[in-house]
């Protein structure tokens, strides 16, 4: 599967809806063709450091609420976007990892 982004998708931002212009990929293959993408935490850390740095401005990664946020804290400078997964209501992780992404790491 390359991407699963369906068309239209509307993001909420401080500035009111925008169009969502990433598309989720399960593996790097994606980063060959134009867009976007956020891959899964072990595609993104499967990258070649070089394609990481060069492809920056279009890469992001998800994290799943069980992935560890130490294994991309030294590589946040090779990315532009982290996304986390809340597939579940009442586990917290996701927020944990949001508020320390922004507090202690800096990253916007």
């Amino acid at each position: 599967m390359t991407g699963s982004t369906s068309a239209g998708t509307r993001l909420w931002t401080p500035d009111g809806f925008r169009e969502d212009e990433w598309t989720h990929a399960e593996s790097a293959e994606a980063l060959a063709g134009n867009g976007r993408f956020i891959l899964p935490l072990q595609a993104f850390l499967g990258l070649d450091e070089e394609i990481r740095k060069s492809a920056k401005e279009r890469l992001g990664v998800l994290l799943q609420p069980g992935d560890e946020l130490d294994k991309i804290t030294g590589l946040l400078d090779q990315l532009s976007l982290v996304a986390l997964a809340f597939p579940a209501f009442n586990d917290g992780r996701s927020f944990s990892k949001g508020e320390l992404l922004r507090a202690r790491h800096h990253f916007k």
